[in-house]
C-alpha cells in the first residue's frame, strides 16, 4: 500500500452521481417498506451504477493497475474491483462519491467486505501518509506488513495483507531485489551499477513497489 494522487472526477460521475444517489436512496427506502424481490433487485441495480468504463479506467490509471491495498496486479487473472473504502452497504450515501472509490484485487476486496472500524478506519492511499502507519519486517515466510498505528493494524487485518500467498509473492520480489543489490555491491563496472540502481528505482512505482522502496531505504548501498 502506498500513496497515490487522485485525478479529476470522471465525467460519468460528474453527470450522473447526484441522480444515482437519489435513485439509490429511494430504492433502499422502498425495500425497507416492502422487501419484495422486485424492490431488492431494484436496489441492487441502483448500487451498481458506479461501474462505468471511464471510472474504472481512471482508477486503473490512478493505481497503475495495482490493488490499492496489496499492490498485486489486477485485471490479469481476475477482474479488478471498484472498492468502496467506506462500504456502500453501510454508507449508501457515499456509493458514488469519487473520494470513496479505489481499485482493489478480488481477494483484498472480499477480505475487507463490509467491515469498517469507525475508531481506527482503514487507511486511504490518497489522504493518509501510508509510511507513518505501515512498514515491513522479514519473517521466515517472507516480508510481512508491520503496523505503526492502530489504523495500520486495521488495514492489515481487514485486507488480509499478510495472507500466505501474498507473503510468498513478496518473498520472490525481496529475494530478487537483494540479488540485484548484491551485484551492485560487488561489481566493479560503474555503468552496470548505475543501470541496476535505475532499475530498482523504477520498480518502487510498480508491483509491490512499497516493499522495494523499503528495502532500498534500509541502507544506501543501492
Amino acid at each position: 500500500m502506498r500513496n497515490v494522487l487522485r485525478p479529476a472526477k470522471p465525467e460519468s460521475l460528474v453527470r450522473g452521481a447526484a441522480q444515482w444517489k437519489a435513485d439509490l436512496l429511494r430504492a433502499i427506502k422502498a425495500e425497507e417498506l416492502d422487501g419484495s424481490d422486485d424492490n431488492k433487485r431494484r436496489t441492487k441495480k441502483c448500487r451498481k451504477r458506479y461501474n462505468q468504463p471511464d471510472l474504472r479506467q481512471a482508477l486503473e490509471e490512478m493505481y497503475g493497475h495495482l490493488c490499492c491495498y496489496c499492490e498485486s496486479s489486477v485485471g490479469e487473472s481476475s477482474y479488478s474491483h471498484i472498492e468502496h473504502r467506506k462500504p456502500k452497504s453501510v454508507y449508501p450515501r457515499l456509493t458514488f462519491e469519487w473520494d470513496n472509490l479505489h481499485l482493489a484485487c478480488q481477494i483484498c476486496n472480499t477480505s475487507k467486505g463490509a467491515r469498517w472500524d469507525e475508531q481506527y478506519p482503514i487507511l486511504d492511499c490518497v489522504k493518509d501518509p501510508i509510511k507513518e502507519h505501515l512498514s515491513y519486517r522479514f519473517g521466515c515466510l517472507g516480508p510481512f506488513r508491520w503496523h505503526h498505528s492502530r489504523r495500520g493494524k486495521t488495514t492489515i487485518d481487514h485486507a488480509g495483507l499478510n495472507r500466505p500467498a501474498l507473503l510468498e509473492q513478496r518473498k520472490r520480489v525481496a529475494d530478487r531485489v537483494e540479488c540485484i543489490r548484491e551485484i551492485i555491491r560487488t561489481t566493479t563496472d560503474s555503468a552496470t551499477r548505475e543501470e541496476l540502481r535505475s532499475l530498482l528505482r523504477r520498480e518502487t512505482s510498480g508491483r509491490y513497489g512499497s516493499l522495494v522502496e523499503w528495502q532500498l531505504n534500509r541502507d544506501s548501498d543501492a
